[in-house]
């Protein structure tokens, strides 16, 4: 299930936006043209970007608890 909303209104879009903030910029090749997606299976989150200059794939995963 994808999740994605207006700007701040769930704590997975908080989350994504703060990623946007503080990784804005791809690792390898420096651009800021990507966005974090995020997926959700009910037990983990993972947010992922592409990077639309180079294709690196930049993925962050969080595990909820029960």
């Amino acid at each position: 299930m994808a999740v994605q909303g207006p700007t701040g209104i769930t704590a997975l879009d908080r989350l994504r936006d703060r990623l946007t903030e503080t990784e804005s910029r791809c690792p390898e090749c420096g651009s800021d043209a990507a966005e974090w997606r995020c997926e959700t299976d009910g037990g983990r989150v993972r947010y992922q970007r592409t990077c639309q200059s180079c294709n690196a794939v930049a993925s962050r995963t969080l595990r909820l608890r029960e």
